[in-house]
């Protein structure tokens, strides 16, 4: 019950801000220019509304559940628990170092990092340099977020039902690939490109995190696999912007930068497949 409760909750937020936002970017920018003032005037109360909505659904996400986890656990607060440590732990974690699917689990996760800081960060300029006003970018940057929450609500419903994740990850992976490609070639659909990219790194996210459970053959190994797999994508992922952004200085265009990261969407696309067959890391 609680869990229903919660997909509701987070429905209702995502679902008020993308409505909201859209009336936004229709009033301020896709409208035509003498109907753009009464649009936004038309759009006001059902604004506020959806703000209104989306903040107290967060409120009672964020303040709500955690406090009846709370009230929950306080009763086992009291009872101690002895744990038994051993040197297993260690040797498991230094094998897996050494497994190709962990390796494969890690690269879907750190590759797809590195891609969306890079974009994230520099789709503004990016836009800027292909002729598109500060606030036209500002506006498809904000749809860019907007547009990473979606399949936190759409990949869970579709995930049960598969035998494995070799097509979802294959999928979401070169939606990723083409979408970057695309901000190069054909630029004036960025719209498209920046909810194609959104969808495809924010489902590619989703599972990776699924894989960390799904491979891992005990807790011990999931929890040493989710270090291994954070560590080395939050590394990609700070490295990523300004590499890139040394790349364009140098460069003179976003050219290498975005085909470079369409093409490590590819590889990302590769490991994926790997690592979305039916199969776990084995104990060692």
């Amino acid at each position: 019950m609680l869990s229903g409760v919660y997909v509701s909750l987070r429905f209702i937020h995502f679902i008020s801000l993308i409505v909201a936002f859209g009336c936004v970017l229709y009033g301020t920018w896709w409208a035509p220019v003498t109907l753009r003032r009464l649009m936004m005037q038309r759009f006001y109360p059902l604004m506020r509304h959806l703000l209104l909505a989306s903040t107290l659904s967060a409120l009672l996400m964020l303040m709500a559940f955690p406090l009846v986890a709370l009230l929950l656990w306080l009763p086992q607060w009291r009872q101690k628990h002895v744990a038994t440590v051993t040197g297993a732990g260690a040797l498991q974690n230094r094998a897996l170092w050494r497994s190709a699917l962990a390796w494969q689990v890690t690269l879907f996760l750190g590759i797809n990092s590195l891609i969306y800081y890079v974009i994230i960060g520099w789709l503004p300029a990016i836009l800027l340099s292909h002729g598109y006003s500060e606030a036209q970018a500002g506006s498809v940057h904000g749809l860019l977020q907007l547009a990473t929450a979606v399949p936190g609500l759409a990949v869970p419903l579709i995930l049960h039902r598969l035998k494995d994740q070799r097509a979802i990850a294959g999928l979401v992976a070169l939606m990723c690939a083409i979408s970057a490609a695309g901000l190069w070639f054909m630029p004036g659909m960025a719209v498209m490109w920046t909810l194609m990219f959104g969808f495809g790194t924010g489902a590619t996210m989703i599972l990776g995190l699924t894989f960390i459970g799904l491979r891992a053959s005990s807790a011990h190994q999931a929890a040493a696999l989710s270090g291994m797999a954070q560590s080395i994508g939050y590394l990609l992922a700070a490295c990523g912007p300004p590499l890139m952004g040394k790349i364009h200085d140098t460069a003179g265009d976003w050219q290498i930068p975005l085909l470079g990261c369409a093409l490590a969407a590819v590889i990302m696309a590769i490991c994926g497949v790997l690592a979305g067959r039916d199969r776990e890391i084995a104990p060692r």
